[in-house]
């Protein structure tokens, strides 16, 4: 694995957390799923936003399917930014 950061600032323990265990669930599937032998997780970002991403050299074919569990993360990370970000 390779891991890139480009971020300077500390993000608010349960960002951190959400981030952590995304990309954990991602390392996951790019081992079951996509019988990758390498993968990439890059941070950046700022004071406006973070993007992470997480390449690997599998098979490929990870399709965001209402029913699958790309889905299913991407509904999880939203909704602990949504309830993070309520006043």
């Amino acid at each position: 694995m390779n891991a890139t950061r480009t971020i300077s600032l500390r993000l608010d323990p349960p960002i951190e957390s959400a981030v952590y265990f995304g990309v954990a669930e991602l390392l996951t599937n790019t081992v079951k799923h996509a019988h990758a032998s390498q993968a990439r997780v890059r941070l950046a970002g700022d004071e406006t936003g973070l993007v992470v991403e997480v390449e690997d050299d599998g098979r490929g074919g990870a399709d965001v399917r209402a029913d699958g569990g790309l889905a299913g993360l991407r509904r999880r990370v939203r909704a602990v930014l949504t309830y993070l970000n309520k006043p």
